[in-house]
């Protein structure tokens, strides 16, 4: 009888981290509807690529403002998102319970940009920031990467 109690709890446990981690482009689509060559749309003007691992498990994420793919020269804040809406989307991705423990924070920077890596058990994420001229820390794209 503690045999079968333990099966069911590691049965219970396994299927709780496939749906964690087991993130798939029909759960994206659920989400966020059909891709548009390979972009999701996560917010209004804000789109996530998604690289998916040899088992069809998301793997990398990178987040941008629509307008950044642009192919234009010009910088403007457009191609900026706030790092509350970065944050809500990384959230939304990988929630804070699912990355494991926290094990660093790194941040290297060079006059009005920087890059911020937040290195978890599970993940890491990376931002890249910016000024505008109406704001400081402006996000330009946000990559998460699960190990």
């Amino acid at each position: 009888m503690l045999f079968k109690s333990k099966l069911v709890i590691l049965f219970a446990v396994m299927s709780f981290s496939v749906i964690i981690f087991g993130q798939t482009r029909d759960e994206f689509r659920l989400k966020y509807g059909s891709p548009d060559n390979g972009v999701y749309i996560v917010r209004p003007d804000i789109v996530m690529t998604v690289l998916y691992s040899e088992e069809k498990q998301a793997q990398e994420f990178m987040v941008a403002p629509q307008s950044s793919l642009k192919k234009e020269d010009t910088k403007s804040e457009d191609e900026t998102m706030s790092l509350e809406t970065a944050t809500e989307i990384i959230d939304e991705i990988i929630p804070l319970i699912q990355r494991g423990k926290f094990v660093r924070e790194m941040v290297s920077g060079a006059g009005c940009s920087s890059v911020h890596s937040l290195d978890y058990e599970k993940v890491s994420i990376y931002l890249a920031l910016r000024c505008t001229p109406n704001e400081i820390n402006r996000v330009s794209f946000a990559k998460i990467r699960k190990k």
